[in-house]
């Protein structure tokens, strides 16, 4: 949810800009060709089985704080 929300405010902020550049450029704008996200994976690491063993007797701490969530749109428009 946190995600989705990131990515509409990353579209709407990026239309926002493309209408004042080429508003200012003395251009249209024409019909979204592309529209792409840009984000990245991660990927879990390899526990062993000893490690996975050891962390069930251990109690995961929980320590308050903040997340940063960002979001990164690419927009292509036809120019008419």
């Amino acid at each position: 949810e946190v995600k989705v929300d990131a990515l509409r405010k990353a579209t709407v902020n990026d239309s926002e800009k493309d209408v004042e550049l080429t508003e200012g450029a003395g251009v249209e704008l024409g019909k979204v060709v592309s529209l792409a996200e840009n984000s990245f994976v991660l990927l879990p690491y390899e526990r062993s089985y000893a490690m996975i063993a050891a962390e069930k007797d251990q109690q995961t701490p929980i320590t308050p704080g903040s997340v940063r969530v960002s979001a990164q749109v690419t927009i292509s428009y036809e120019l008419p």
